[in-house]
């Protein structure tokens, strides 16, 4: 249209499990997944653009543990190092991102004194 091109994109994902390399522990399982994506471009050359990116979870149980804060943590370091982008490749471009959980399970461990052997069994953790 006059504005720009408006891209849309749809994932629909159902009975999901999402792991880490780190210690073969689930962070996330979900009776299914849904995100919507509205990813418009103007026409004017590097004009700002708002991408929104709508993830909605149905039944989600969630595992935190101390080692994926740490790798959060580490792959936000990775994603802001290393040189600027040149001036005149850079498009600004704002970010927003939405969760929406329905129904769902939080497990926090993040106290590493109270894992003993299996950070999911609440059973054979210390408290």
């Amino acid at each position: 249209n006059e504005a720009g091109y408006d891209s849309r994109l749809e994932v629909h994902l159902d009975d999901i499990s999402v792991t880490s390399s780190l210690n073969d522990i689930r962070l996330i399982t979900a009776e299914s997944c849904r995100i919507r994506g509205e990813l418009p471009s103007p026409l004017k050359w590097n004009a700002e653009r708002q991408w929104t990116f709508v993830t909605v979870l149905r039944q989600p149980v969630v595992y935190i543990l101390r080692d994926h804060i740490d790798m959060f943590t580490d792959l936000a370091k990775d994603w802001t190092s290393g040189p600027p982008t040149s001036f005149h490749h850079f498009i600004p471009t704002l970010y927003v991102f939405e969760l929406e959980m329905h129904h769902f399970e939080v497990n926090l461990y993040v106290n590493d004194h109270n894992i003993i052997d299996k950070p999911l069994l609440r059973d054979d953790n210390g408290k």
